[in-house]
């Protein structure tokens, strides 16, 4: 964190002599890496104020900017108080940002401090495919591939999983996230079955991608679907 001080004409004592106090030190406490997927959840940024001198005075007001961006929206909280909140979904990925605090003291005194704010990209370029594209529930071995993402920030993670539910809105998973690219599994029916991994990178942005298989159920394999569904679950459970 840089910090810089703006110097101004310091008060005068009784005795008509300059008294020059030391600038109480401003810093910025909060994430230098940020992911834009993480949704619009806001991240907290704070000011840290070190008083070395018994006759400083803590900051009055605060101002906080990021520089480059001119939509106000961005923050989340507000940017005169000693602290404030960013959303990262705002932010473009790939991409650097200054925050800026300018904290004024009773004496008038402006400090001000910085920080650079990195914005994560998720892994891209990669896709998922399966085979068989149809098959039978229980019988049929699907094979699930990920492969040709690309991201620096190595190593990867894949998290496979099929929609269920009413739309989709439940997805359960058939493995946990691990370095592996590829699983074989047994699926549950769907006309299609919506099935995804989620790729994240070390520093926790993240890419989904989805495909779509068929899988047929035979009329005497109903209560075994549903037990074998019920056992990925509790599978997936014990592993969280």
């Amino acid at each position: 964190v840089d910090v810089w001080i703006t110097v101004v004409e310091p008060p005068s004592s009784d005795s008509g002599m300059a008294v020059a106090l030391p600038y109480p030190e401003v810093s910025i406490v909060g994430p230098t890496i940020v992911n834009p997927t993480d949704g619009s959840f806001p991240l907290t940024f704070s000011s840290e104020v070190v008083l070395s001198n018994p006759n400083q005075q803590s900051p009055l007001s605060y101002e906080w900017s990021l520089q480059g961006v001119n939509d106000e929206a961005i923050f989340a909280a507000s940017r005169t108080k000693s602290f404030t909140a960013i959303y990262p979904s705002a932010m473009s990925p790939g991409s650097h940002y200054t925050l800026q605090l300018t904290a004024v003291s009773a004496l008038k005194q402006e400090t001000m401090a910085r920080m650079t704010i990195y914005s994560n990209s998720p892994p891209t370029s990669g896709s998922l495919t399966v085979s068989p594209v149809e098959g039978y529930s229980l019988d049929t071995v699907f094979s699930l591939s990920s492969l040709n993402w690309i991201d620096s920030d190595l190593p990867l993670s894949y998290e496979f999983k099929f929609d269920t539910g009413t739309d989709g809105d439940l997805q359960v998973p058939l493995k946990i996230a691990s370095s592996s690219t590829q699983i074989d599994t047994t699926l549950p029916p769907g006309e299609p079955l919506t099935l995804r991994v989620v790729v994240t990178d070390s520093l926790g942005a993240a890419s989904t991608s989805q495909t779509s298989v068929v899988v047929l159920m035979r009329e005497s394999s109903v209560d075994e679907v549903i037990d074998n569904m019920q056992i990925k679950v509790e599978e997936s459970e014990r592993t969280m």
